[in-house]
């Protein structure tokens, strides 16, 4: 080998170590930049559905008195495995908000009369569901219930006349007339749904 080959070889393989090292030292670089660092809590909220997001009666560990009763015709509602029993008056009704899919339901027994309401998840979890039974249109007894996403206090119910319900667990129910509307404040702003 010749002197000047042996330098071209030498001036090759120093000039391969030098773009192998610096090839590595721009992928560790960029690799530690754009690693994403995840917690648990965050690894445990981006894994649950939009709908526990909203609605914290979800993440409740589900127990035998939230399967929707007979009443209920559970066999009809979708998600009605995933259901949970809302926190109302006992003595005007029953209700379950369940999950399937991209829908959340509510399902209401009491005042004579049972049914399930179901919305997309996207608008239920912006604007809560509302289901009205047993009555008529213009009887101060139709029963009023509608479940809320969380952190809201109260709903007011509009219509023959404005009642204001309070809201416990995502729940309420009322004893109401003809109600055209519910209103809830949620971070600082008035959401208002026409019912009809």
């Amino acid at each position: 080998m010749t002197a000047s080959r042996t330098r071209r070889i030498a001036m090759l393989l120093l000039v391969a170590g030098v773009v192998v090292i610096a090839i590595a030292a721009v992928t560790r670089a960029s690799g530690s930049e754009s690693r994403q660092i995840v917690t648990r809590s965050d690894e445990a909220t981006s894994a649950r559905p939009a709908s526990t997001h909203a609605f914290s009666v979800f993440l409740r560990p589900r127990s035998s008195a939230d399967a929707i009763d007979a009443e209920g015709s559970p066999q009809t509602v979708p998600g009605a495995a995933t259901a949970r029993r809302l926190d109302i008056d006992p003595t005007v009704g029953r209700a379950w908000l369940s999950q399937d899919k991209d829908l959340i339901c509510l399902t209401v027994v009491g005042n004579g009369g049972s049914g399930t309401n179901c919305g997309a998840s996207s608008f239920v979890t912006a604007n809560g569901i509302v289901l009205t039974v047993g009555g008529k249109t213009d009887d101060a007894q139709q029963l009023v219930v509608g479940a809320v996403p969380d952190g809201v206090g109260d709903v007011t119910l509009k219509g023959s006349e404005e009642i204001t319900v309070p809201v416990r667990e995502n729940g309420y129910a009322s004893l109401a007339g003809d109600v055209s509307s519910q209103e809830f404040q949620q971070d600082g702003a008035t959401v208002k749904v026409a019912l009809r």
